[in-house]
């Protein structure tokens, strides 16, 4: 049952914090002004470079994770269906968390950097940076609820 339950948490892990993440660049890209894209078709030059940089840093985050996972799972002989778990679900989940964040961060630069300079200024949807910032802490506090679920199920 246990096992079950953890496995079920680390699939909504995985969704979770890939629909946090992706929320979160669509904020990013909203605040820019570029409100609507065509995946897989032809977008401003600004979005296609932000999604090629995340990109880079999502797989590369998750390669190197997975690496040193793979390392750790050879030097202490310890291979299980849990290290299985981690390497399939659990560190795609981290690189979607921490990319995701450091999106958010830089959201909140850029609202700070706008702020200062109120010439440049962009005029958003009323409440948009309110609803914006409700709607990421929802999800985020999913994701960390459901880290802690698998973390301590395990």
């Amino acid at each position: 049952m246990v096992t079950a339950l953890l496995v079920l948490t680390s699939i909504w892990l995985f969704f979770a914090s890939a629909k946090a993440h992706g929320r979160q660049l669509r904020l990013e890209r909203e605040f820019e002004g570029h409100y609507s894209v065509e995946f897989g078709g032809k977008n401003h030059a600004w979005v296609e470079a932000l999604w090629k940089a995340e990109r880079f840093r999502f797989w590369g985050l998750t390669v190197v994770c997975e690496i040193g996972l793979l390392v750790v799972g050879v030097i202490s002989h310890s291979a299980s269906w849990k290290l299985g778990l981690v390497a399939i679900g659990w560190i795609p989940s981290l690189a979607f968390t921490v990319t995701g964040g450091l999106s958010l961060w830089r959201l909140l630069q850029a609202m700070k950097l706008r702020n200062r300079n109120a010439s440049t200024a962009q005029s958003l949807r009323p409440n948009w940076v309110v609803n914006a910032m409700i709607g990421s802490a929802g999800w985020w506090v999913l994701v960390l609820i459901l880290g802690v679920a698998a973390a301590f199920l395990s």
